[in-house]
């Protein structure tokens, strides 16, 4: 059981991290070309919701599903725009919140109960999360709404590693990857490099933006402007996700990063797609909401041994929404259910039928 249980935790570290991509827009007249770019100015400072969500079936495993959601409020407040239209924005956790369910049960959290995670069973996963709350990081955004870098998150990814290890700490660093964090900051649109009309299309390639973890990969996107008016745009996603070769090993790498990357050294990703629409602002090229749907299928080495290869499924649903500060800051009005919730409430619900 203990040997299933780290087989399982290395699983869901190496496909934890949601892929996510929110895209742009033109403007009303009908076959008119449109330039469009970031237009936030200095000063300017919004908030926003970004639910990510995952299902993780372990075929290999009788299929067992493991999943976890988490639901993060995000302030970004522009502190600088050069000449060039780069912006430097400050994006802080106010809030982190969600739940995890594998084979040791269901655990909810939230950094404004900090006492969720005194009773963790992921060796301190969850109190690295709720660790996130109030912490910043400045992000250098393009023209065209591209994050060039994420400045701050060395110190960042140390602090919340320390008291970590193994897999849990695999995890936590992994979902404050920079790779991680350029898909969770994806707040503004991806603009292209011409002009373009609507019903216009582009395309757009990532590969350090896709990688998880041990797991390199890359996603081809093609994007098309659906509709555009005054206020916003509206662009749709679809694209193809493909497993590129594994890293070498790495000088210092500890023994849980390296059972990582033999893991997943000779893994392969099929029927790796994602499709999406967002909704964006006109008059500063942000998000207004977003969804992406993202599913691939991940077969690797079995981590328990055996020359039967182990299979994943992999689910992720993404989701950005722009909320008033008031909006975003009014606490949680319900708690995650855990599972002896739902058994209790049963009769009642029965007894009304």
């Amino acid at each position: 059981m203990i040997r299933s249980r780290s087989a399982a935790l290395l699983v869901l570290a190496a496909s934890a991290l949601p892929l996510t991509a929110q895209e742009p827009a033109a403007a009303a007249q009908s076959g008119a070309k449109h330039t469009l770019k970031v237009g936030a100015k200095k000063g300017a400072k919004e908030r926003f919701v970004v639910t990510s969500s995952q299902t993780t079936v372990l075929e290999s495993m009788g299929g067992q599903e493991q999943g976890n959601e988490q639901v993060s409020e995000l302030e970004a407040e522009v502190l600088e725009v050069s000449e060039a239209g780069e912006l430097t924005v400050r994006v802080t956790w106010k809030n982190v919140r969600g739940k995890m369910t594998s084979m040791m049960g269901e655990m909810a959290y939230d950094s404004a109960k900090p006492e969720t995670a005194e009773e963790d069973p992921t060796g301190g996963l969850v109190g690295a999360m709720i660790a996130l709350a109030n912490k910043s990081v400045q992000a250098i955004v393009a023209s065209n709404g591209e994050i060039k870098e994420v400045k701050g998150l060395k110190e960042l990814s140390d602090e919340i590693g320390k008291s970590l290890e193994g897999p849990a700490k695999m995890m936590a660093q992994g979902a404050i990857s920079e790779s991680a964090l350029k898909r969770q900051f994806s707040l503004f649109g991806s603009f292209p490099s011409e002009p373009v009309a609507v019903g216009g299309t582009w395309s757009r390639k990532d590969d350090a933006a896709a990688n998880r973890g041990a797991m390199k990969m890359k996603v081809e996107s093609a994007l098309k402007l659906e509709e555009a008016n005054a206020e916003r745009y509206v662009i749709s996603l679809a694209g193809k996700i493909e497993s590129l070769p594994a890293e070498a090993p790495k000088e210092g790498e500890d023994e849980a990063s390296g059972a990582m990357r033999n893991m997943m050294a000779n893994a392969k990703v099929s029927n790796g797609k994602v499709e999406g629409k967002a909704t964006i602002s006109r008059k500063d090229g942000m998000v207004v909401s977003s969804v992406t749907n993202t599913t691939m299928d991940i077969t690797m080495d079995n981590p328990m041994g055996g020359d039967e290869p182990f299979k994943v499924v992999v689910k992720q649903l993404n989701k950005v929404e722009r909320a008033s500060a008031a909006a975003a800051a009014r606490p949680q009005t319900k708690d995650p259910v855990r599972p002896e919730a739902k058994k209790d409430a049963e009769p009642a619900k029965n007894a009304d039928k």
